[in-house]
C-alpha cells in the first residue's frame, strides 16, 4: 500500500497488535508470579538503581526487589528463577504459570534474565 508516494506494510497494525498481546501477556506473567510471592509472605517490589534482584530481608521482611530497569520479561524471568528457590507445592499456580517457573529452573543461569544488572 503506498502512502504519500511511501510503500508501507500492511503487517504494521499487525506486528503492533503482537507487541501489545505479548507485553499483555507478559504483564499478566509478571503479576502471577508476583502473587505466588505474596502467598508465601515475600513482598515484592520493582525499584531502580544499580543493583541486582534478589530475595532479601529487611527489618525481618522477607522482600524480593526487582531492577526497574529490566524489561517485563526479564523481571518475570528474574522473578521465576527466585521462586524456582522456594517450595511452591502449596501455592495455587496456573499451568502456564508453573510451566515458565519449570522452564526457568532448567535454563542455565546467566542465559537470561539478570540483563542489564550489576553484577
Amino acid at each position: 500500500m503506498y502512502i504519500f508516494g511511501t510503500l508501507v506494510s500492511m503487517n504494521r497494525k499487525t506486528e503492533t497488535r503482537e507487541d501489545r498481546a505479548r507485553e499483555f501477556r507478559e504483564q499478566e506473567l509478571l503479576r502471577d508470579l508476583e502473587e505466588a510471592a505474596r502467598r508465601l509472605g515475600i513482598r515484592v517490589r520493582t525499584e531502580r538503581g544499580t543493583f541486582r534482584s534478589d530475595l532479601c530481608e529487611v527489618q525481618g521482611e522477607s522482600m524480593i526487589i526487582l531492577n526497574r530497569r529490566l524489561s517485563t520479561a526479564d523481571r518475570a524471568t528474574v522473578l521465576a528463577r527466585i521462586l524456582c528457590r522456594l517450595d511452591l507445592e502449596e501455592v495455587h499456580l496456573s499451568p502456564r504459570t508453573r510451566e515458565f517457573l519449570e522452564e526457568c529452573r532448567q535454563e542455565p543461569a546467566g542465559e537470561s534474565g539478570n540483563q542489564g544488572e550489576e553484577e
